[in-house]
């Protein structure tokens, strides 16, 4: 099975050179009539272990998500992951589902004590 960064980097929408990310957003269109658009930022270390996105991104994200009281299903959101000189673009609905997904369904409930 491939390791979680693995499979977020292969769900990136747009990889770009870390140093263009700010040209890249400054020149996002501003339609009329669609709503702002949210960017969660986040630095990766050298060697992404699973436990990283788990335990302190996908938290921080929630709890940005609910801050800015935006949908929880992460929709009008891109998640920006700065790894090394890459920066990957992800859908907030992408990033969200693959999270779940890599926790797996919650333990079975212990059987009462005899």
């Amino acid at each position: 099975m491939k390791d979680l960064w693995e499979v977020l980097r292969g769900k990136a929408f747009k990889v770009i050179d870390g140093r263009d990310y700010n040209r890249f957003r400054a020149g996002l269109p501003e339609a009329r009539g669609h709503p702002a658009r949210f960017f969660y930022e986040a630095a990766l270390p050298a060697v992404p272990e699973p436990e990283l996105f788990l335990e302190r991104i996908y938290p921080a994200l929630a709890r940005f998500i609910q801050h800015k009281r935006l949908n929880p299903t992460g929709r009008g959101l891109t998640v920006a992951l700065f790894h090394q000189d890459r920066c990957y673009l992800l859908d907030g609905r992408v990033f969200l589902n693959t999270c779940r997904e890599a926790e797996g369904p919650p333990p079975p409930a212990l059987p009462p004590a005899a």
